[in-house]
């Protein structure tokens, strides 16, 4: 006759230990650490910051989007850090630079803007929506605004955010 199995040897048939693998969870980590980066990082875009910028000061937050930088500092106007037309000549209405309220060379600049991405809309689809953020110097005259306001408008930028610091 057999001999009965112990109580112990009846529940400890044959259990594996079971171990903890922590590679599939470095993943998920990994991969959620990449999507709240991108997305934290893909908000609002940089200021091109000269040290001739003085930004005026403002208590509303709002993220601009992303189009054509714009940057008026006392001495240069400038699109996307390219040196355009010096404010001298937009202050003096200097012939050939100024014309009815119009920046001639920053139209012409705008407008070539302008014609490359409605090329990328034809071929890639990609919208051209028009944005224009500009960053002007908080002394400048509100007259001198006015003409890069009406020059941006003129050139198919009618969407136009203008920068200010936030304290």
């Amino acid at each position: 006759m057999a001999f009965k199995p112990s109580k112990r040897k009846k529940h400890n048939i044959d259990r594996a230990q079971a171990k903890l693998t922590l590679n599939s969870m470095m993943d998920i980590f990994i991969i959620i650490l990449l999507f709240l980066l991108k997305t934290y990082s893909a908000q609002g875009h940089l200021i091109f910051h000269s040290t001739k910028l003085d930004l005026p000061v403002s208590s509303v937050v709002n993220q601009s989007d992303v189009g054509l930088k714009l940057v008026v500092t006392q001495d240069m106007i400038f699109v996307e850090k390219k040196p355009i037309v010096r404010m001298q000549n937009v202050i003096k209405n200097s012939d050939g630079v100024v014309k009815n309220g119009i920046i001639l060379p920053l139209k012409k600049v705008l407008l070539n803007f302008g014609t490359k991405s409605r090329q990328l809309e034809e071929k890639y689809g990609i919208k051209f929506s028009g944005d224009i953020s500009i960053s002007a110097d908080k002394n400048l005259d509100y007259e001198d605004l006015v003409k890069i306001i009406q020059t941006c408008g003129n050139a198919d930028y009618p969407n136009m955010h203008l920068s200010a610091y936030n304290k």
